[in-house]
């Protein structure tokens, strides 16, 4: 048997999860219980709602207390309350707190006889049902004190409490279960909540999400004012079923409520701004991805079509082949080909295809010229570049650069790190990078690989 609270701002279903989670049970149960909740249907009714059938002990007494009669009764439901009765109490700083001029030491004994017209018909049957009597001659002697007084009357029935203190102090003598709603739990007296074995905050969440009717409750002790759990405290949610409302009505309008002004997390302006933050954030991050993958396409793109026109244009002259403009007077032009220039320009001294060795170049019988190595010194005011070439002759590869070719008379002008102009007079022609891939291609049509007999069949060679 105890004694507990359930406290909360309106709308934290603590009524609810009293009526379903205390209340309910106590039915079930087959006890008697009293309660003081508005709207609460009667027995009959909740039977037929539930579909089920309660045992026949049990029993509910609704007592309102909400006119001069039932203050009243509350203010005395020791005096008349059944022994072993479930007693649930709504809105009890109404009744027990100072500010409703509630005095606990003026609350004493009166008797049954008092409250009989103010009570349902038939309840008188009820109590005296359950206040049963024993026979006082086969007392053990520890339930008999030295002046032969025991805590029975004269006709065998327990006494009942003397005043209201001790009502609720020795309430386990009694069998009853007190369970107290308040939405103030400041304004209960102190001598309740110490006699009382535990307090459950109520705290309504509808404003979160997945958190409909589904308030947080903290038990803790209650003589203690929370502010924030401890760790010797207990915290969990309760989801209230919409089906309590079979029993009860949660207001005097009968509506089914919750707490108005439960603050919405998905309203709060940090929260938005910080969604907000979360989303251009991510926003930026895809924006950068697919500017990264993009440059990288067209990277590719660009440095393979440059790589194939290098190849196309650098094809140097085959061994054998007669260099232009030896057989032609000097200055005449002539395509990588060895055939004649017909295309626009070719009339001009200065047009050269790329990759073409011209007849002025100073080192005789040149084959194919291309640029080697780029090097830079950088300066406070200025870069200076050096390029080396590699020149392909029919006796072998020679390495000079732009510093040599200079000496000779061979000018250039440095255009890009694969493409450079030599340029002797009037006459220029174009120099580019070595294409890499022909050179590898050759490499591999170098290698022969012969099969070496003899090893594994004993053959001589």
């Amino acid at each position: 048997m105890a004694t507990s609270f359930r406290y909360g701002h309106g709308g934290s279903y603590k009524s609810a999860c009293a009526v379903w989670f205390d209340l309910l049970p106590a039915l079930r149960e087959g006890r008697i219980c009293i309660t003081n909740i508005h709207g609460m249907q009667p027995l009959e009714v909740i039977e037929q709602r539930l579909g089920e059938k309660f045992p026949d002990t049990a029993r509910l007494i609704r007592i309102s207390s909400r006119n001069p009669e039932g203050f009243e009764l509350w203010k005395y439901f020791f005096c008349w309350a059944p022994i072993g009765a479930f007693i649930l109490i709504d809105e009890c700083q109404q009744i027990f707190s100072v500010n409703a001029g509630f005095k606990m030491a003026n609350i004493h004994k009166r008797p049954f006889t008092d409250f009989e017209p103010h009570l349902p018909e038939g309840f008188s049957e009820l109590f005296h049902s359950r206040w049963l009597t024993i026979d006082t001659s086969s007392l053990d002697n520890g339930e008999i004190d030295d002046c032969q007084r025991t805590r029975f009357d004269e006709q065998g029935r327990i006494i009942y409490p003397e005043n209201f203190n001790n009502a609720f102090m020795e309430h386990r003598h009694y069998n009853w279960d007190i369970v107290l709603l308040t939405p103030d739990f400041a304004q209960i007296p102190k001598e309740l909540k110490g006699v009382a074995e535990l307090a459950k905050q109520h705290k309504g969440k509808d404003g979160i999400f997945f958190s409909n009717r589904k308030p947080r409750i903290l038990e803790h002790d209650p003589t203690r004012t929370v502010t924030k759990p401890s760790k010797d405290d207990v915290v969990y949610n309760l989801k209230v079923p919409l089906d309590v409302h079979l029993l009860y009505a949660s207001t005097v309008t009968g509506q089914i409520t919750k707490s108005g002004l439960g603050k919405n997390i998905f309203l709060n302006p940090k929260f938005l701004a910080a969604m907000a933050l979360v989303v251009l954030s991510f926003g930026y991050l895809v924006y950068a991805l697919i500017g990264m993958v993009s440059d990288s396409e067209t990277t590719t793109a660009e440095g393979t079509q440059l790589h194939q026109t290098s190849q196309q244009s650098g094809v140097s002259t085959s061994q054998g082949q007669a260099r232009p403009g030896q057989s032609g007077s000097p200055g005449s032009v002539m395509g990588s080909s060895g055939s004649g220039c017909t295309g626009a320009g070719c009339g001009n001294e200065s047009y050269h295809d790329v990759g073409t060795v011209p007849a002025w170049f100073p080192l005789a019988n040149s084959e194919s010229i291309y640029v080697s190595a780029v090097e830079r010194w950088h300066k406070a005011t200025s870069i200076h570049v050096n390029v080396h070439f590699e020149v392909v002759t029919p006796r072998g590869v020679t390495y000079l650069d732009d510093g040599f070719l200079n000496k000779l008379g061979v000018k250039m002008e440095y255009l890009d790190d694969c493409l450079v102009q030599l340029s002797r007079g009037a006459s220029n022609f174009y120099v580019t990078c070595s294409p890499y891939e022909q050179y590898a291609q050759r490499q591999e049509q170098d290698i022969e690989l012969k099969p070496v007999g003899g090893l594994f069949s004993g053959d001589e060679t």
